[in-house]
């Protein structure tokens, strides 16, 4: 008899210990999990090397002056400014452009005319230094070469 409670004791015990495995293991896989692919914000802070100090402050000028409506990548109310330096025949003219469209389009630039046919709201003139427009084109090619 003391065999067989000595067997039922083991078995007893065994039972338990399976019982409590199984338990664990129901537990750990209800856990919420972390998620092995990056959110897309995580993705861009991943490969995006940050902006230079220059690119910040053009970032701040550009948030301020020109994002209502211009985008790096996009087309809104005006068109996207990727790019926008291959876009103009010589630098001085796309300053110009900055600071006063009319005086641009007078100048008989090709490029100048069609840009004030982009949409039908005339670009605002800008009263910037030529080391702010600096700034701003520093973070259009900083942001356009991070996508």
């Amino acid at each position: 008899m003391r065999n067989e409670i000595t067997h039922i004791v083991k078995g007893v015990f065994l039972f338990i210990a399976l019982a409590i495995i199984v338990r664990l293991i129901l537990v750990v896989t209800t856990l919420p999990q972390e998620s092995s692919t990056p959110t897309e914000s995580e993705s861009q802070a991943l490969v995006q090397p940050p902006l230079s100090a220059q690119a910040k402050k053009g970032e701040k000028i550009f948030k301020a002056n020109c994002a209502s409506c211009h985008a790096v990548n996009k087309a809104i109310t005006g068109p996207a400014l990727a790019g926008v330096e291959s876009r103009w025949s010589s630098k001085k003219l796309l300053y110009l452009w900055i600071r006063n469209w009319a005086k641009a389009v007078a100048t008989g630039d090709p490029y100048a005319k069609k840009a004030k046919d982009f949409s039908p709201a005339a670009m605002s003139s800008f009263n910037l230094s030529d080391e702010e427009i600096d700034s701003i084109l520093t973070y259009i090619k900083e942001s356009t070469a991070l996508k």
